[in-house]
């Protein structure tokens, strides 16, 4: 989707990015990645998270099928709703699906439909909806990774936080950490998380509508006319009201970023930043008890038919976490007449897991601290401007930060 307000705003910042002041928040966003050591294991990379955003349960995994491929798309526009809780608080939420024009003639591949790719409207196409799902999921982390890691985070005339990339750039990202899409498919999901909407509300209090927004309200490919869009095509989008919020009052922390590409499964993804969550300023860290059931409601994960198979997928994706040394875990099975019900995991963090967060809070610390030092100690709810030689130093003083650090084994 090409938004001509969104174009003016890439090539005002384009023309002007030399001279403009730099907001603080946005130059401290970065997380920061441990260096490559010799014998001590790849490099381990960092991302950020936004704890309500990024535990509540925004996408619909349904059958497992090969990474990349859509699933079956529906005629039904009827939207999802789930229950969750975060921070010792009830949340609703409900997902509306991507609303995109198909062609018929499709590959099919054990019911599941991938897109022809084929240019322009015909006849019998038709249209259909979309949930996001796990390629929707990894092309979200990748983005933020890339523009986070690399710079690419700016402010729109409106105070808008917004990201360019090209596809290409994308596309490398993806394949280095093992999710490797071709164009098309990443041009969609693009697509599905722009169109897709979200709506999180307290479930009870009164506190009303949180968010109610795509995962990027804006998405933008500037090319040159008549060419289309291509993978060197610079890419814009911006990040919903819920993630730029995070990021101007710094309510975000920082994960391994290399962890969670490393896990398979979007469920193992998903309870990995919950455990962050979980432990983050914990002075007496204590082992963790989930059951399978709970797991499979608050991650979208989709219900299997028979329950023992619910159950196998579950124990796989927390499995995954102790054989990547995050977690240690007992199994107990729930039976009700000599039949398991249900199992409970017993989760204790191990002390790389306590480490990476260690290095969070000591992160977090140092960038409020820098902010605090411009701003006075006045929170003003804005994004704190600064000039380039200001914006540099804060730079330096994150990049320069000594933090503990996981062993990462090789894969």
């Amino acid at each position: 989707m090409v938004a001509k307000r969104a174009m003016k705003d890439i090539e005002t910042r384009t023309a002007t990015q030399m001279d403009a002041e730099i907001a603080l928040q946005l130059v401290l966003f970065p997380p920061q990645d441990d260096p490559a050591l010799p014998d001590a294991g790849p490099r381990h990379r960092r991302t950020n998270a936004v704890g309500l955003y990024d535990i509540a349960p925004r996408y619909v995994f349904r059958k497992p099928g090969k990474e990349g491929e859509v699933q079956a798309p529906s005629l039904s526009d009827t939207p999802v709703e789930r229950e969750f809780k975060f921070d010792g608080k009830a949340y609703n939420l409900t997902l509306k699906p991507a609303q995109l024009r198909w062609r018929p003639t499709v590959h099919r591949r054990k019911g599941v439909l991938k897109d022809s790719s084929a240019k322009g409207a015909r006849k019998d196409d038709k249209w259909i909806y979309l949930f996001p799902s796990e390629r929707e999921q990894i092309v979200e982390e990748v983005v933020r990774r890339i523009a986070t890691s690399q710079r690419r985070l700016s402010l729109s005339r409106d105070g808008e936080v917004m990201a360019t990339f090209s596809l290409y750039e994308l596309q490398r990202e993806l394949a280095e950490v093992g999710h490797s899409l071709n164009i098309n498919e990443i041009k969609d999901a693009l697509q599905i998380l722009r169109e897709s909407v979200i709506e999180i509300s307290m479930a009870e209090g009164g506190g009303g509508t949180v968010l109610n927004s795509s995962v990027f309200p804006v998405l933008a490919f500037r090319s040159r006319a008549g060419s289309g869009v291509t993978g060197n095509t610079e890419t814009y989008v911006t990040f919903n009201p819920l993630v730029a919020a995070s990021i101007r009052a710094m309510r975000y922390r920082s994960i391994s970023y290399t962890w969670l590409m490393r896990l398979r499964s979007p469920v193992s993804r998903w309870l990995y930043k919950r455990l962050s969550v979980a432990y983050e300023g914990s002075d007496n860290p204590q082992p963790m008890s989930l059951s399978a059931l709970a797991i499979q409601r608050d991650s979208g994960m989709h219900e299997r038919s028979r329950l023992r198979d619910t159950l196998t997928v579950v124990r796989k994706a927390v499995l995954a976490l102790e054989a990547e040394g995050i977690v240690t875990v007992e199994i107990e099975r729930v039976e009700e007449n000599r039949a398991v019900v249900d199992e409970i995991y017993t989760l204790t963090p191990s002390a790389n897991l306590l480490r990476e967060v260690d290095a969070a809070v000591r992160l977090q610390e140092v960038r409020q601290q820098i902010l605090e030092a411009v701003v006075d100690s006045q929170s003003t709810g804005d994004f704190v401007m600064v000039d380039r030689v200001a914006a540099t130093s804060a730079r330096r003083q994150v990049e320069f930060l000594e933090l503990p650090a996981p062993v990462i084994e090789k894969p």
